[in-house]
């Protein structure tokens, strides 16, 4: 527990354990969330999965006040951003909807404008895209007032694709314009390769196809430079569908 830093996390999972059979179990709940952390670094989603669980089913559990509901919104959030099953969606439905209310009496407005993005990313997978506007919208207009641009890029992102998805091009471009620039400004290099593809669809379904193309071209380059096939496939793919879109088909 006294290591520095990063090594701290390689450690948590077994502190977790350790500290779920004591007394302590805040930090139970802190070691767990951290755990969880260490694993979606290191690509291992099961055990992340296994470690978020491990909090939010501790953490209901502590003593009642602001701390103990905080840990538990950070668990509800992160076992969100893991789920995968039609089971998790519906666990997650019920989770979200709790970790709002916490949020809104602690007037927590960074906790609750991620709340209500994962509110409208479930809204999303599941088809209801006007449950999805509503719910992203109000996590970005809080992410505005508060400035925070970490917090702003996930349902700007969402935003943008929606919007193109449902040909409200002029919103849908400019929204994935600046998902591009900040998913560059955060350093998250895969979302913005696919973030720049998907304006590139934007810009090209509005006619735009310099602007398109550019984006398309971005899309591809840096999925390249990756060596990530997910997302080259991705970027590929919008980058043909505007060539398609500007009628030159063996590009596409």
């Amino acid at each position: 527990e006294a290591l520095d830093g990063a090594r701290v996390g390689e450690q948590a999972a077994i502190l977790a354990y350790h500290y779920a059979r004591s007394l302590h179990q805040d930090k139970a709940v802190t070691y767990a969330l951290l755990a969880g952390d260490e694993a979606m670094r290191l690509h291992a989603q099961t055990e992340a999965t296994t470690s978020y669980d491990q909090a939010l089913t501790l953490a209901p559990g502590l003593t009642d006040g602001p701390e103990a509901q905080r840990l538990q919104i950070d668990a509800i959030l992160k076992l969100a951003a893991v789920s995968r099953s039609r089971e998790d969606l519906a666990r997650d439905q019920a989770s979200l909807a709790q970790a709002q209310a916490m949020a809104e009496t602690l007037e927590d407005e960074p906790r609750l404008a991620q709340v209500c993005y994962w509110q409208g990313r479930l809204a999303y997978v599941r088809g209801d895209m006007s449950g999805a506007i509503t719910s992203a919208e109000r996590s970005l207009a809080m992410a505005d007032r508060l400035a925070d641009e970490t917090l702003a890029a996930p349902p700007t992102n969402l935003l943008g694709r929606i919007y193109t998805l449902r040909w409200d091009l002029a919103r849908g471009s400019q929204l994935m314009a600046r998902s591009t620039a900040q998913m560059h400004q955060l350093g998250n290099r895969v979302e913005e390769a696919t973030a720049a593809g998907f304006a590139g669809l934007a810009f090209g379904r509005m006619g735009e196809f310099s602007q398109a193309l550019a984006y398309g071209d971005r899309g591809v380059a840096l999925a390249r430079e990756l060596a990530n096939p997910f997302a080259e496939a991705a970027a590929l793919q919008y980058r043909g569908v505007v060539h398609d879109q500007q009628g030159a088909w063996t590009q596409a």
